[in-house]
């Protein structure tokens, strides 16, 4: 792996977080990422051992198939024997719908991809298929947009140009499945036990988000034609409150706006090479019908990627922790070539370089972690600093609290 541009991505992040205007924030976004990314290569090594490859996929069908019905029972019983249906509190754990959706879009194909796969037990990829069945039936009450277009392009291109059909085929029918489970379950039922029609979630011809995605997408360019080399730093689009969002709902201009030009096209240059030469191992891996979950993988990280463009799907946890899963799959697939013994001396410096960037990073984080104890312990102080923010409006950066 070359370092150097890395090295790159280090230094212009560190100019951005010594040049913004709060500093200590900045740093502590810094830090987060690169935790994130830390964590990302430890996943990879766990995910190398088959064992807790094949207990991590089977946990992930379990617990998504659970949640999934849980959340659907919930607002069916709501919405024919209570009459009501609070879209709002649906999801236990999620403070807005739109948070799941973003989950949806990287769990929806590995799923799709887990059910088709051959290495898989029959029950476990008929679990899989029926949570499926209930994520897409969830997708239309929800009707998550940037969800459907991402998912829907990155699966057609995708399997398309892998002719992986079955694959395809599979997503195809389960959409339909889902979309006539939420017809008869949140249309015809409702009709025949004389209850309420389920609530829209949004209306689909309504402007609202659209025209706040454009307000926000036009703070981000005035930010970037007013600080194009290091941006206003990280973290710092939320400094100033717009009364929408702390984060501009496109991953691209945020990255822009707070790292600068050259950050964004370096990190864009690395993610293009990165695709590419997954695209390429996809492209040469033997016996592709038994590598749906790497193709189901890809899949995943492309929708996310085209989600990105109209949401904060990079900002929140959940999403972010489904992005590291997909990541490590893919990477850590038994399917790739393993490195020659000759490479150990490089790989032995390797290890000891990632032990040095561990141990500097676990005493970044304790003492980021230190320096926000009032936060952590009191969430909702700095809720109350920006205007039209209440502690029942989440905008999150730092989970709870979206402004400085």
């Amino acid at each position: 792996m070359n370092v150097w541009p890395w090295a790159l991505l280090l230094a212009l992040a560190a100019a951005s977080c010594l040049m913004s205007a709060k500093p200590i924030v900045a740093w502590r976004e810094t830090v987060w990422i690169c935790a994130w990314l830390l964590t990302l290569v430890v996943l990879i090594e766990a995910l190398r051992d088959t064992a807790v490859r094949n207990l991590a996929l089977i946990s992930v069908v379990i617990g998504q198939f659970m949640y999934a019905l849980l959340t659907s029972t919930m607002l069916l019983y709501g919405l024919l024997f209570e009459q009501v249906s609070s879209v709002w509190h649906a999801f236990p754990g999620y403070a807005n719908p739109r948070f799941f959706n973003h989950v949806q879009t990287l769990s929806l194909p590995l799923l799709s991809a887990y059910s088709v796969w051959s290495g898989a037990a029959q029950l476990w990829r008929r679990l899989a298929a029926a949570t499926t069945v209930l994520h897409v039936l969830l997708l239309c009450f929800f009707l998550g947009r940037a969800t459907i277009v991402g998912v829907t392009v990155a699966t057609v291109l995708v399997c398309l140009l892998l002719r992986e059909t079955r694959l395809l085929k599979a997503l195809i029918t389960y959409a339909g499945l889902g979309v006539l489970l939420y017809a008869i379950g949140f249309q015809v039922l409702p009709a025949l036990f004389d209850a309420p029609n389920a609530p829209a979630f949004r209306d689909p011809t309504e402007r609202g988000s659209i025209e706040a995605r454009l307000y926000l997408w036009r703070i981000a360019s005035q930010a970037i034609q007013e600080h194009p080399w290091l941006g206003l730093g990280p973290m710092h689009f939320a400094h100033t409150p717009n009364g929408e969002a702390a984060h501009p709902h496109n991953i691209y201009l945020q990255l822009a706006a707070e790292f600068g030009i050259p950050f964004t096209a370096v990190t864009l240059g690395l993610l293009i090479h990165w695709l590419r030469a997954r695209w390429l191992a996809l492209r040469v891996m033997p016996t592709l019908p038994c590598a749906q979950i790497e193709v189901g993988c890809f899949i995943g990280i492309c929708a996310a990627l085209i989600d990105g463009l109209f949401s904060g799907n990079f900002v929140m946890p959940l999403s972010q922790s489904w992005l590291a899963l997909c990541v490590g799959l893919l990477v850590a697939s038994p399917l790739n070539q393993r490195a020659p013994a000759s490479q150990d001396i490089t790989q032995t410096k390797q290890r000891w370089a990632m032990t040095a960037v561990s141990v500097a990073m676990c005493g970044a984080l304790a003492l980021f972690l230190t320096n926000m104890a009032q936060e952590l312990t009191h969430p909702e102080v700095n809720l109350l600093q920006g205007p039209s923010l209440s502690p029942g409006l989440y905008n999150p950066r730092f989970w709870l609290d979206g402004w400085f």
